[in-house]
């Protein structure tokens, strides 16, 4: 929830969302949807060690610019965000 309040304010400055899928309180799908309230071409990468259902993201396909399974190396992590940025 922290984090949404910070992208609300910041939503210029940050090019980029990692989003884990399953986190505690609130998940990945409902924290998204979110983020797209506040703006609707926010750009989010989803990390998760779960395998996550095709049909779920299906909705943000416009968003998701990439994943990453955990755990992962600087490296790939990296690569997925310059995907994203570009």
């Amino acid at each position: 929830r922290e984090a949404l309040d910070l992208y609300s304010l910041h939503r210029d400055e940050i090019a980029v969302v990692i989003l884990d899928w399953i986190m505690p309180e609130m998940g990945g799908r409902e924290c998204l949807d979110k983020l797209k309230n506040l703006n609707d071409a926010v750009r989010v990468i989803i990390a998760s060690g779960f395998s996550i259902d095709a049909s779920e993201l299906r909705p943000y396909q416009n968003n998701i610019k990439g994943s990453i399974s955990k755990p992962y190396h600087l490296v790939d992590l990296l690569t997925e965000v310059r995907k994203a940025l570009d």
